[in-house]
């Protein structure tokens, strides 16, 4: 499952190089592309039908159509270039129920035995996969009961990484783009391993920062990661939270300034906070108190540097 992004929000307060006053800008604009990313996309979809292209986040997009699934239903796939170039970077392709049957029997299986489908949610007709180059596809599937929606991401081994609800406010179709191609870049540079599972802006205090949930294996298992950038896509640092059966091993001049800011029965997720190389930033603890009088929980965050000592509560 992923990683909880709530502390990420209140991390964002800290963050002294963004740009609190920035404007969205999606840097979408119609435009035909090179010969070559053209020649690129006849070759590897030499059926499509009914192309656009449009240029954005450094990407040459082509939306189209293709004939077996639009017999089947009115689905549009979008393939990405990083432009002038000849290599698909990442697609996202519409199927149907039947469709995923056949292709991925494990996902159908999952979503067939899951709690979601066992409460009496529907699935959407359409079914996202999504694919980066070089990488297993993932599965989105929607999965809505009344008004409420979640979104199901599953690889094709049929595992569950990540359950969202879907929050009538966020921009589905960005939720569905690759990261940047400067972000990619850099990912394939510095964890050439890692398998990216989800990106998005988050915004809070004014701020934006671009956060991508990455795995990679680590000394023989799979380790959960998320990448912070500025919202220039500038790194940052990386975040990973400390599992509860290791929170016993780390530092004990940190465990014990941890313990006087507030007992472990009240502690909700320790991080720990890494440059790009992997080597230790410092220490992030977040607080989770439950006010009787109002019962409402207030969540606090707290940060700690090598040494263990308090630096400041950041929330």
């Amino acid at each position: 499952m992923k990683l909880n992004l709530k502390w990420t929000l209140m991390l964002l307060a800290c963050v002294v190089f963004m740009n609190a006053c920035n404007d969205d800008d999606d840097g979408i604009y119609s435009g035909k592309p090179s010969t070559t990313t053209e020649q690129a996309f006849q070759r590897d979809f030499p059926t499509a039908e009914y192309v656009t292209w449009s240029k954005k986040k450094g990407y040459d997009v082509a939306k189209f159509t293709l004939p077996a699934t639009r017999v089947a239903g009115s689905f549009e796939h979008t393939a990405w270039y990083p432009e002038g170039t000849d290599q698909n970077a990442y697609t996202k392709m519409e199927i149907s129920w039947d469709r995923l049957q056949a292709e991925a029997p494990l996902v159908a299986e999952a979503w067939l035995a899951s709690i979601y489908k066992a409460e009496g949610y529907e699935l959407d007709d359409e079914i996202d996969v999504r694919t980066y180059a070089g990488q297993d596809p993932q599965y989105k599937l929607e999965a809505e009961r009344g008004e409420v929606e979640y979104d199901l991401i599953y690889t094709k081994e049929g595992v569950l990484v990540s359950a969202t609800l879907d929050d009538d406010d966020s921009d589905e179709e960005l939720e569905d783009e690759p990261c940047p191609v400067q972000i990619l870049d850099f990912i394939k540079v510095h964890f050439p391993e890692a398998r990216i599972d989800e990106s998005s802006f988050e915004q809070e205090f004014g701020y934006k920062l671009f956060v991508v949930e990455i795995e990679e294996m680590i000394e023989g298992r799979m380790v959960e990661s998320e990448l912070l950038f500025s919202d220039k896509f500038d790194f940052w640092r990386m975040v990973r939270e400390v599992e509860d059966a290791d929170i016993a091993k780390l530092p004990a001049a940190l465990l014990d300034n941890m313990r006087q800011v507030a007992p472990e029965t009240d502690w909700d997720e320790v991080i720990v906070a890494y440059d790009v190389d992997g080597v230790e930033l410092g220490y992030y603890l977040i607080v989770e108190i439950e006010d009787e009088a109002t019962d409402r929980e207030e969540e606090h965050l707290y940060e700690f540097g090598l040494d263990g000592v308090l630096i400041k509560q950041i929330a």
